[in-house]
């Protein structure tokens, strides 16, 4: 059981971030339940992940970035009741909106990003290249050092990086 939800929060995960759900060959989606394409973009197959990852991501909040994920210009993803968004605007400035009431957070107005990452030592990175480069990137979240932490949206506006059920860092964007 515990494998099955920890295979449907990555799932849904990557469907939100990527929107390639059903893609690719359907022999190698019904062994591991991903497509070859899905696993070869995100990086990560459903085995590597641990059941924090993508399970114990509070209950409200649906969205998340798991290590090795990202957004590029003009996609977003959105907390599970639809009210908050993050989101890679295609001129680049990443944004996190109250949808109907405005912006509640943003790195560094102005900057043109053409990607941001959840990267696997758990920094947060917005980058001037579409694929993470050195030297390339624009705004950290300055939290390097948490393998396996994670970005989530919650329902109540907040953006926090979790390590397990551990908050490192937030937005402080919360109490909507």
């Amino acid at each position: 059981m515990q494998n099955n939800i920890r295979h449907l929060a990555f799932h849904s995960a990557f469907v939100l971030i990527f929107g390639l759900a059903g893609c690719g060959d359907e022999a190698q989606q019904q062994s591991s339940g991903e497509t070859q394409d899905e696993q070869m973009i995100n990086g990560t197959t459903p085995g590597d992940l641990t059941a924090m990852d993508a399970v114990d991501v509070k209950a409200n909040a649906t969205a998340v970035l798991l290590p090795n994920q990202g957004l590029v210009a003009g996609q977003s993803i959105s907390s599970s009741d639809g009210r908050f968004s993050l989101t890679l605007r295609t001129d680049g400035t990443l944004v996190h909106y109250w949808n109907g009431h405005g912006v509640l957070w943003s790195p560094r107005p102005g900057t043109q990003g053409k990607s941001v990452w959840m990267q696997s030592d758990g920094n947060f990175v917005l980058y001037s290249t579409p694929i993470p480069t050195i030297g390339n990137h624009l705004w950290a979240s300055s939290t390097y050092g948490y393998p396996g932490a994670y970005l989530a949206i919650q329902n109540d506006g907040n953006l926090v990086i979790y390590v397990e059920a551990t908050p490192i860092w937030a937005s402080n964007t919360g109490g909507h």
